[in-house]
């Protein structure tokens, strides 16, 4: 999800002064105001709040069809009951005809290749000033293109997990805290030898965020993550206490985890452009350079209201992380859980610049061009970390390889909850031509379960 600093009311507002304040075009304006509003509401509708005060199901048919003719559908049905005033249960499964090889699944094969998951199973608690919750989300606090981010991506597995969210103000806070997936100790470790039972590292995140707004112009996020683990380690409450640095946690108490900073904002500057960007420390060498830092960063733009006959928004992203990011010499404190990255897909040692240009020539078409090149050196997020002074150059080590990809994509929209769509993209090496369409379906009954009024 966006953590734009713009919600509905702003907005709102804009549209209306758009439409009724003398620019050249206001209606095209409102176009561009209602285009920024578009996510939003998707991802209020795909996530109901804890405060919801009806049960409510919706379900999703999503068809992919390659250029040879392989269909891969995939189904998502979810639902939300407010059982009391202040207590309300989600839930949402999706079930894939080929979702093994997504790097955000976790599970087996259940038969002729069907999987399926439950990526949402939780219950939520609104207290007012506070939101609790309890069982499977997937969180991401991103401010890139499509919430892209470095420190929670958000495209991961969902997590069970614990956690707490609250407004004061302008001021809010999210904090939690999951198990990740275990994996087998290497021999060796942990007190083994080498052909002895295997063991399992249980591995551990604790995450806390806050955010700011000024004037409904300027967000900023300042957001601390921790992952830790190996033999015998269980959950750490100096980590799962949202009110502590975990940084200072892991120094006083001595330990090797792997903690990360990121400090993100999404500036509206004016009715044309918006600036956004991130900032990611892992580790900062702020004594001898025995080692190359490991930051990240990103920095974008949306440019609005652009001298073209039909409404269009273009937006820039360039990411760079150097390598040994994410990376740690323990294999239980990698930024990992299960075969994707926690933080960005793009993962250590690469850069990657982005270039999207979308056109609403009708309310109800969209014409997207994306074009995207990327460069990635040697180092891995799997490869371990070596000793210091051994590591080499801070970016692109070793042989670089150079990608560059896109897509152009056309969708018709004939109803808010039915979607057809056509594109020519670029899949891992190789370009192909894929179509699908999405029904959604949603069904509202207003009733209380257990205090109807």
């Amino acid at each position: 999800m966006f953590t734009r600093p713009i919600q509905r009311g702003a907005l709102a507002r804009a549209v209306a002064r758009a439409r009724a304040g003398g620019a050249a075009d206001p209606g095209s304006l409102a176009d561009y105001y209602l285009k920024e509003l578009e996510q939003e509401l998707r991802d209020e509708r795909d996530a109901p709040s804890a405060a919801e005060r009806v049960a409510s199901a919706r379900a999703s048919l999503h068809l992919i069809a390659d250029q040879e003719a392989r269909l891969r559908p995939t189904v998502t049905a979810a639902g939300a009951i407010r059982a009391h005033e202040r207590l309300t249960w989600h839930q949402r499964v999706e079930v894939d005809r080929d979702g093994l090889g997504d790097s955000d699944f976790l599970g087996v094969e259940w038969k002729h290749g069907i999987s399926g998951q439950f990526t949402h199973a939780y219950f939520a608690i609104d207290l007012d000033v506070v939101r609790l919750w309890l069982g499977r989300r997937n969180p991401a606090w991103g401010v890139g293109l499509d919430g892209s981010s470095l420190i929670l991506q958000g495209h991961s597995p969902s997590f069970d997990q614990v956690g707490v969210a609250g407004s004061i103000g302008p001021l809010d806070f999210t904090a939690f805290t999951a198990p990740l997936d275990a994996i087998p100790l290497p021999a060796g470790a942990g007190n083994l030898v080498a052909g002895s039972t295997t063991r399992m590292a249980d591995r551990w995140l604790g995450a806390h965020r806050i955010a700011f707004t000024i004037r409904e112009r300027l967000r900023v996020g300042l957001t601390e993550t921790i992952v830790y683990g190996g033999p015998d380690r269980g959950l750490d409450w100096g980590y799962a206490n949202p009110l502590l640095l975990s940084y200072a946690v892991q120094w006083n108490g001595g330990r090797n985890d792997n903690p990360f900073w990121s400090l993100d904002f999404y500036f509206h500057m004016n009715e044309w452009i918006d600036a956004f960007g991130e900032f990611l420390l892992d580790d900062f060498q702020y004594e001898e350079q025995l080692e190359p830092n490991q930051i990240g960063f990103l920095a974008g733009t949306r440019i609005k209201n652009l001298p073209l006959s039909v409404p269009c928004i273009l937006d820039l992203e360039y990411t760079r992380l150097n390598n040994l990011v994410y990376v740690h010499e323990d294999p239980w404190n990698r930024y990992t859980y299960g075969n994707a990255a926690l933080g960005s897909p793009l993962g250590p040692d690469g850069d990657r610049a982005r270039a999207r240009l979308t056109a609403r020539p009708a309310y109800w078409l969209e014409l997207v061009a994306e074009f995207d090149h990327t460069r990635k050196g040697e180092r891995t997020i799997l490869e371990p970390q070596g000793e210091p002074g051994t590591y080499g150059g801070s970016f692109l080590a070793g042989e670089v390889s150079e990608i560059s990809g896109g897509r152009v994509r056309l969708e018709w929209i004939p109803h808010a909850e039915r979607r057809v769509f056509g594109e020519y993209v670029r899949v891992e090496d190789d370009w192909t031509i894929r179509g699908g369409g999405t029904i959604r379906g949603q069904k509202t009954w207003n009733a209380l379960f257990g205090n109807g009024r």
